[in-house]
Formats: C-alpha cells, structure tokens, sequence
C-alpha cells in the first residue's frame, strides 16, 4: 500500500493539489511496474482526486495508462461548483471557470477500470446526490450507499475487505 501525500489548500490551489496527484500516480506506476494493478482510494477530498485521475490524459505523463485495476471514491464531490456559494471557497479559491475545470463531472473518464462512488447512507443529500449523478453520467461506476454509514464512519468499509465497499468493486463497477 502506498499513500499519496499532497499540499493542503490555501497554501497551494486546488489546480496544484490535482497536479501532485497525478504527477505521484505516474510517477508510482513508472517506477513500480511490479506492482501490479493499482487500486486507487481516497476520502472526501480524496474521493474528488481519485475521480479526477480518471479523468488524467496519461500520455502527457509519459505513461500510455497506468494500471488501475479500480478505484474506491468514498464521499466524494464530483461537481465543485455548489462550493463557490461556500464558506469552503475560502481557501479554495475557485471561480466558475476553475470549479468546471477541476469537476470530474465535467470530464469523460479515460480509465476504464471500474470505480465505486461510494456514500454513507447518513451524509446529507448534496454527498449521495453527487455520488449518484456521476455514476449516472460515466460508465463503469457504480453508486453504493454504505448502511447506517455517516461521513466519517464510511472509512470503516476499508478495512472489511470482505463488506459491500470491496466487494462492488470487485464486481466490475456497475
């Protein structure tokens, strides 16, 4: 397992943040062929940056597409442009123009790996509403609410590797 570590908003933009991931991904896949297809995960935040590297046009990266054998979006936010009405757009510093470049709902995915946008079933609607519209609009993903799950105990589907989370996952997505 690696975790990708990354700059924290204000200090960098958002723009940046994305950058750094796709850069370490590449740079991971490069380096470590041996380890086989990778699984990408993230959280919140995460879950946003692990649906914008489905997004990445890899060759500009030196790579033709890493191997990604699927991807875990846990609470994720796919479309940024109800954050420009936000206290959250502080730091984040978005206009309209950014908020639609750094929305994975705005792109078309280009790996072809499944990946699950998965949701608490507690989190509030706008959580399960953008979940659910991106595995409405890009193929191969597959909306999951996780029971009796709220934004912070939805990281407890990680560790059971034989509960829902992993197991739509290894199901191929839809």
């Amino acid at each position: 397992m690696s975790v990708v570590g990354y700059g924290l908003c204000p200090r960098i933009t958002l723009g940046e943040l994305v950058e750094q991931c796709r850069r370490s991904v590449a740079w991971l896949a490069s380096h470590f062929p041996e380890l086989g297809p990778l699984v990408l995960s993230g959280h919140s935040a995460g879950g946003h940056l692990v649906a914008m590297l489905w997004t990445t046009e890899w060759r500009i990266y030196g790579l033709a597409t890493p191997q990604v054998q699927g991807g875990l979006s846990i609470s994720g936010i796919f479309d940024l442009e109800p954050l420009l009405r936000t206290s959250v757009n502080v730091d984040l510093r978005l206009d309209l123009e950014e908020a639609k470049r750094l929305s994975p709902i705005q792109h078309r995915p280009r790996l072809a790996a499944p990946l699950v946008a998965a949701v608490g079933q507690k989190e509030s609607q706008e959580f399960r509403r953008q979940s659910q519209r991106l595995a409405a609009v890009w193929p191969g993903v597959r909306y999951l609410e996780l029971e009796g799950m709220h934004h912070f105990s939805a990281l407890d589907a990680l560790v059971d590797t034989a509960g829902p989370l992993w197991k739509a996952l290894l199901e191929g997505g839809n």
